[in-house]
């Protein structure tokens, strides 16, 4: 009998089922192998360690979120404060994630700080593009910085499960965050 292979996918989604259902903690190789049933061995050929399963699940996560905000980015080009704008559109869609899963986040980055590592690449891109354009625009960096990290800030609380604001008064503040976007003045 010939032996099945399995792809990184589906063991990242395995993996990424298992810590939105259980938690960081329930993610492991056995887990994962467990679940698209797979050989111990199997999983360690692609992902030589659980640390290394948890970074490439980070990983495929900032992917996925880079490239909804890269397409709300793409649909402003050419317009005002069109990076901007977008990544904050972005963040808007962003849905509230399963409580389960904002707790492997946590523990994960908490057990190992260094799987931030994409995500601080992925701020550090969106940083390097949100100022260049308010640069090239004449626009304010203090208020350009203002406006994006007030997004963040409520995605944030969000993930840790503190959400401040009901979800219209979520929407009301974008809008008005989208609008200052759009209406920042070039700077003196």
């Amino acid at each position: 009998m010939a032996k099945r292979r399995f792809s990184r996918r589906q063991f990242l989604d395995a993996a990424r089922a298992i810590a939105a259902r259980e938690g960081a903690g329930q993610v492991t190789i056995e887990a994962v192998a467990r679940a698209v049933g797979a050989t111990k061995g199997g999983v360690l050929h692609s992902f030589p360690s659980k640390q290394a399963l948890i970074e490439a699940l980070i990983a495929d996560i900032c992917a996925e979120w880079e490239r909804n905000a890269d397409a709300r980015i793409a649909e402003l080009q050419g317009q005002p404060a069109a990076v901007l704008r977008g990544y904050l559109r972005g963040l808007l869609e962003t849905e509230s994630l399963e409580p389960a899963y904002r707790e492997a986040l946590l523990v994960a980055v908490a057990e190992a700080p260094v799987l931030l590592g994409p995500i601080r690449e992925s701020y550090a891109r969106y940083r390097a593009a949100i100022e260049a354009e308010a640069r090239r625009e004449g626009r304010s960096l203090a208020e350009t910085r203002m406006l994006w990290m007030a997004g963040e800030g409520v995605l944030l609380l969000q993930l840790i499960g503190v959400p401040l604001f009901s979800e219209a008064e979520r929407d009301n503040l974008f809008d008005h965050l989208l609008r200052a976007a759009e209406r920042q003045e070039a700077a003196s």
